[in-house]
């Protein structure tokens, strides 16, 4: 599935999510249906300061913003009301240049209002209810929100735990406990399938010195074994470097740079003493005769003149939205990811956290042959731990199929080196997960572990220093994991 059909069918999808909710809403009496004897009739827009009303309904006025405070002209707005015991409203508006609109006839009662943002990075906003009176003039406002699909694989992992005697005497089962991130609320459903080459691309479900294993079948039926929660710290700050990919294959990905939108998210969610190194990769692929639009090769840090650990966002919001106009070339990951480890071990405060987050779909065209990949990425893990800088990867999945080489090679480098995975199943989904990155990074998210017993045919199959690679089950989709046996 080439790019322009991937986004096509993305965008698509949530024109029909769009449908749906607007549907519910009428089906449910919100939209047009007057609440039982509400008494209004057609949607009338009238100036702020003087709205028309008569003796049983109200005016309202609803200004809604955008997550970083612009008005969110064009989106679809509507307001309910709890007249006569029921919800009704007029028909739909459309928020002007200032983010504005005014219902001039809306039912008395407790109202309240809903936006919708067509834009495929934002979803549903609402306000909070308040009582509208015969003749009164309410001011309601709202944010919408980020989208997230609820129904996809987003989520990820913290590194894993295997102990020392995980691995039982003839090297066929290995214990160990998966430790979640879950992106919406509530106790996520831990289980992992059986692996096979159809689960993996293709790529070993076990892999390591003795050699590879082809499956692994799981005991409990995939179920865990034991489940447990485990709530955040004491928030501890954080200097990280934040790398994204402006290459090609994350351009064709992301059309809409959801991935730019979610780092200025991040920005203006983060701590305000938290801080951030910006930088960004792609190089020029001479074969194909494309240029990287970047100023500097392999990474480019930020500001240029000046590059340095920022704690106020507004010093590099502009510097992403420049972003948008440089985009093409490969994918130089792992060297890039190398030079920004001895960076920010170098650059950062060492009295805080400090981790190389980089969001990516796994690919690195430049690093030559699979073996010489594979040691490119053994370079980076080593270089992590040497100078204790994990990377944390915030990774998008293809759509089709969605287990490349990248895939794995991505959970690997969180895995090895004590860091974390977050995957978007979407592009639109990146918002969110940024939205949640600072209290993973600052230790404040909630965790939930899951154990889990995997079983090869083969004696040996699992030993020290061997990877095993998974997935556990998500919504609608998988979550891909890789575990390192010590």
């Amino acid at each position: 599935m080439n790019a322009t059909s991937s986004a096509g069918i993305e965008h698509r999808t949530r024109r029909m999510k769009r449908f749906v909710l607007i549907a519910t809403i009428v089906g449910l009496g919100i939209v047009g249906c007057g609440g039982g004897g509400g008494g209004s009739s057609g949607g009338e827009t009238v100036s702020t300061t003087n709205p028309r009303v008569s003796t049983d309904v109200g005016a309202v006025t609803i200004t809604v913003t955008d997550v970083f405070g612009a008005p969110a002209a064009g989106a679809s707005l509507y307001v309910r009301s709890s007249a006569n015991g029921g919800w009704g409203s007029e028909s739909e508006l459309v928020a002007d240049a200032q983010g504005k609109a005014v219902h001039s006839r809306v039912p008395v009662g407790e109202v309240d209002a809903l936006a919708w943002s067509d834009s495929p990075l934002y979803a549903l906003g609402s306000s909070r209810e308040i009582k509208l009176s015969a003749g009164e003039h309410v001011d309601l406002a709202m944010t919408i929100t980020p989208a997230s699909d609820t129904d996809g694989a987003s989520g990820g992992f913290a590194a894993s735990n295997v102990s020392a005697d995980a691995v039982s005497a003839d090297g066929r089962t290995v214990d160990f406990t998966l430790r979640v991130f879950t992106l919406s609320e509530g106790a996520p459903y831990l289980q992992i399938s059986p692996c096979s080459a159809e689960h993996t691309g293709g790529i070993a479900c076990v892999s390591g010195p003795t050699g590879s294993v082809a499956e692994y079948s799981v005991d409990g039926g995939g179920n865990a074994t034991a489940t447990a929660r485990i709530g955040g710290s004491t928030p501890a700050p954080f200097a990280i470097t934040l790398l994204t990919d402006q290459s090609r294959t994350m351009a064709a990905i992301d059309p809409w740079d959801a991935r730019l939108f979610a780092m200025k998210y991040f920005l203006v969610r983060k701590p305000p003493a938290d801080s951030v190194l910006l930088a960004a990769f792609a190089a020029d692929d001479v074969a194909a005769g494309e240029r990287s639009q970047l100023p500097q090769q392999p990474v480019s840090l930020f500001p240029l003149e000046d590059p340095r650990f920022i704690a106020a966002p507004n010093e590099l919001l502009s510097t992403i939205d420049a972003l948008e106009s440089l985009e093409g070339g490969a994918a130089p990951l792992y060297a890039s990811i190398e030079a920004l480890i001895d960076y920010t071990a170098t650059h950062a405060p060492d009295t805080v956290r400090r981790a190389v987050v980089v969001l990516t779909d796994g690919t690195d065209d430049t690093c030559g042959s699979a073996a010489q990949c594979a040691a490119a990425r053994e370079r980076v893990i080593e270089r992590s731990r040497t100078r204790a800088v994990p990377i944390v990867v915030v990774a998008l999945l293809h759509p089709d199929p969605w287990w490349t080489a990248g895939v794995w090679s991505a959970a690997e480098l969180a895995e090895r080196t004590g860091g974390i995975v977050l995957w978007a199943a979407n592009a639109s989904d990146l918002g969110v997960v940024l939205e949640r990155l600072p209290a993973i990074l600052n230790g404040t998210a909630t965790l939930y572990t899951g154990r889990f017993r995997i079983r090869a045919s083969t004696d040996g199959a699992f030993r020290s220093g061997a990877i095993v690679r998974g997935n556990l089950s998500w919504g609608w989709g998988a979550l891909p994991f890789a575990v390192q046996i010590p």
